[in-house]
């Protein structure tokens, strides 16, 4: 496998991308401000935010420890010849596989998992090289390269699903950076007294930046 699932989360689309401003706290329009009332806007830097909060540093580290172990599982499924398994087999192994602590009865069954798959790769090999093969030859050589194509159509089928599993686990942290983000910046315009909050990256400037703010009311 030449490319691993490995994706980092980006401050793109929903987490830094979106506009604070829809944190309308219900304020009175800025135009009847009274020096006592309400700041009418604070900025904050999403970008630092979203970097600086400890479940996404935390999360990426996971997602990244997820799919490299994955794309671990993969290649040993390919070097383990394991496309000459049955689909049951082979997704037995890939999930013995997955295990950090296999127990010795996981390791057992490897063991037979790998040396069934290895005895009919070798198979193949040794009828491929036979010259002039019989009639019985030929029908067994067409049955393991029959079983052989099914096999690498099931370890095609685990790539999707393990791609499908980090890509969810990435989903899962998005949403919730971004949930947890909304609220921490929601319940700092309200402690500040502040209506709108925008992106940093929108208001050109701002004396009222909330982003430490936010920053640690996020980490505490």
């Amino acid at each position: 496998m030449k490319n691993g699932y490995i994706k980092q989360i980006t401050a793109t689309g929903g987490l830094v991308a979106f506009v604070a401003a829809a944190l309308v706290m219900g304020s009175r329009p800025a135009t009847a401000q009274s020096p006592a009332g309400p700041v009418p806007f604070a900025s904050v830097n999403l970008q630092q935010v979203f970097e600086q909060y400890k479940v996404k540093v935390q999360g990426s580290q996971e997602i990244q420890a997820l799919g490299t172990g994955l794309d671990s599982v993969l290649r040993r499924l390919e070097e383990a010849s394991a496309m000459f398994l049955p689909d049951n087999e082979a997704r037995e192994l890939s999930t013995l596989y997955e295990k950090a602590s296999p127990s010795d009865a996981d390791k057992a069954r490897i063991g037979v998992l790998e040396a069934k798959a290895g005895g009919l790769s070798g198979e193949l090999r040794t009828l491929q090289n036979v010259a002039t093969p019989n009639d019985q030859q030929r029908a067994r050589l067409a049955e393991l390269t029959a079983g052989q194509r099914k096999g690498m159509e099931v370890l095609v089928a685990v790539r999707g699903e393990y791609r499908q599993r980090l890509e969810g686990r990435q989903k899962e942290l998005s949403d919730k950076i971004t949930a947890d983000m909304r609220t921490a910046i929601a319940k700092v315009a309200k402690d500040k007294n502040v209506g709108m909050v925008f992106d940093g990256a929108v208001a050109v400037y701002s004396a009222n930046d909330i982003t430490a703010d936010v920053i640690k009311e996020l980490n505490k």
